[in-house]
């Protein structure tokens, strides 16, 4: 009896900690997903005098560097003015980088750290400093510029549905009506026409081309069908430009990510984080090359429509790309380290130090709470031990770890999983991602408890033996051929209640283990959102592993069995 309440406190304390795990996982989750920024400061001066009459931005979704160097158009473009290569930020997906393209400033700041963020900016943003300074703005693509940014633009059209099923016809129609709807757009909107009156009534107009983006998900970013989208957006380009294009008209291309080959973004590889920079017209210099951050098109912007730099802007103006006599130069150098001062004093009234200090200041706070949780764990360890009877059990609970973690790697790999979300192709298929995730663990648990019960079925069958007083028949070559589990009925439940313990004591090892790396990568870098991003590769690590701890908490009452099942099938 007194084993059977041990292997019962041990599910029991399965249970929690899974429990504990999945309440640990949604908060973390929740913290990223609605986090709100602290940083709010308004712009003051303008920076310098205006230097191009409008800017057109252009977004071409999910345009990979490498692919942008095959797109004809785009290449007249660099050819008469700046090539830049741009770093995007993280996490690497649609609504953080438009974010970033707008305002300036990395996630944690702007506060769009996914694309369920629906909210309104609040930061200072190339519209919203526009519209401040009595411009007139114009947007046309995602539904992002209109949910974030409304009451500052003077129009707006959205594109057309993207298609529901991976079609190559969908997805060819799809661009077709994006680029003619852009093109009507333009022409009701007043930005074409037969004078030069109607082209003047915008200053600053923002584009989506979507299409490309659709199809690199549904077929691949290097696929057939994905380069060719990408080149018909490249000649859907050079129709809209010609629109809105006059000589002291700057031109900036850009993407908001890259894809990796099979089609996925959000993490840091590098196909996903390095995407193109294309400036031309106005004071753009010509065959300049430069290397740019996805934050440094704001201010560059702001700078060429003679307008505040944003209050929180953390990139800088692209001077190396503009032509530029001293004084201007001069001016705009000071105005952006002034900006700088000015954020760098809000940043620190909320961090309370500089970003490093912070941080390390945040680890030293969780020292405590992080010790105790480990003596409590490292405690659990040593009971479970203490508990299990003998050497050979001890050393098959160990050796069921090894097996825990070396099946689990191999499912990650062949469910196609990975601590990125750039694994997960479509937000649609994040669900199913995470329940691969548990999947595996789940299985990875079971075949772990399986094999103690195997590397402890001739310990079991002493223990039954002794526990029915008879000792097991063998034949003529010394070998048992009767399974210890038909010695009668005490020796079942004499085997049943040593597989108990042994399954019982795998699932919780497996999830004190769990959980101390959890609690390690707690310390170290802190998991939830809170006035700057944690590092997202261990935090997508961390959730999915809080994860594996909640399907544990279940596949554990299945643990005894598996254990059981391994003891009898290597007797056979």
């Amino acid at each position: 009896m007194r084993e059977w309440t041990a292997s019962l406190v041990c599910l029991a304390l399965v249970v929690s900690l899974g429990i504990g795990a999945r309440l640990m996982a949604g908060s973390i989750w929740r913290s990223f997903i609605e986090y709100r920024s602290p940083y709010l400061l308004r712009a003051s001066a303008p920076a310098g005098p205006r230097l191009a009459d409008r800017v057109v931005l252009v977004t071409v979704d999910g345009l990979r560097l490498d692919t942008s160097r095959g797109l004809s158009f785009l290449n007249q473009l660099r050819a008469r003015g700046a090539d830049g290569a741009a770093r995007v930020g993280l996490p690497s997906l649609s609504s953080p980088g438009r974010a970033a393209l707008a305002t300036g400033a990395w996630a944690e700041v702007h506060a769009v750290t996914s694309n369920f963020a629906k909210r309104r900016i609040e930061q200072d943003s190339i519209f919203s400093l526009a519209r401040g300074a009595g411009l007139r703005n114009l947007a046309a693509g995602s539904h992002f510029w209109q949910r974030s940014f409304a009451p500052w633009l003077d129009a707006f059209l959205a594109a057309p549905d993207e298609p529901k099923e991976p079609d190559p016809a969908q997805v060819r129609e799809f661009q077709q009506a994006e680029c003619a709807g852009v093109l009507g757009f333009l022409r009701d909107a007043g930005v074409a026409g037969a004078g030069a009156g109607h082209l003047a009534r915008f200053d600053l107009l923002a584009i989506d081309l979507l299409a490309g983006d659709a199809a690199s998900h549904d077929f691949g970013s290097r696929s057939p069908l994905a380069l060719e989208i990408y080149a018909l957006e490249d000649g859907c380009l050079s129709q809209i430009l010609p629109l809105v294009v006059l000589s002291s008209t700057v031109v900036m291309v850009e993407a908001d990510h890259g894809h990796v080959d099979r089609g996925g973004h959000g993490g840091d590889e590098p196909e996903v984080l390095h995407v193109p920079l294309v400036m031309a017209g106005g004071p753009v210099r010509s065959g300049v090359s430069f290397q740019a951050e996805q934050v440094d098109v704001a201010p560059t912007i702001c700078a060429l429509l003679g307008l505040p730099l944003p209050a929180t802007g953390q990139g800088r103006i692209l001077l190396e790309a503009l032509r530029l006599d001293e004084p201007t130069a001069a001016a705009l150098r000071r105005a952006q380290d002034q900006q700088k001062a000015r954020f760098a004093g809000l940043r620190a009234g909320i961090l309370g130090a500089a970003p490093a200090d912070a941080q390390s200041r945040a680890r030293t706070g969780r020292d405590r709470p992080a010790f105790l949780i480990g003596a409590a764990l490292v405690g659990l360890l040593a009971w479970l031990f203490a508990g299990l009877r003998g050497r050979r059990q001890r050393l098959a609970v160990l050796a069921a770890l090894v097996v825990f973690w070396l099946t689990y790697a191999l499912l990650f790999r062949l469910l196609g999983l990975a601590y990125s979300l750039t694994a997960v192709n479509k937000e649609a298929y994040l669900n199913s991602f995470f329940l691969r995730d548990m999947l595996a663990g789940a299985i990875a648990l079971l075949f772990a408890a399986f094999s103690a019960g195997m590397i402890c079925s001739g310990h079991l069958q002493v223990a039954t033996s002794r526990a029915t007083g008879a000792q097991p028949s063998r034949d003529r070559k010394g070998a048992s051929p009767t399974p210890y589990l038909r010695a009668g009925g005490r020796s079942w439940g004499r085997s049943l209640t040593v597989a108990a313990r042994l399954g019982a004591a795998v699932s919780l090892l497996v999830s004190v283990v769990l959980g101390i790396l959890v609690l390690s990568a707690w310390w170290l870098d802190g998991l939830w959102t809170r006035a700057w991003l944690p590092n997202l590769r261990l935090g997508f690590m961390v959730y999915m592993n809080l994860l594996v701890m909640y399907a544990v908490c279940f596949a554990a009452w299945l643990a005894p069995l598996a254990a059981w099942l391994g003891g009898w099938i290597s007797k056979q």
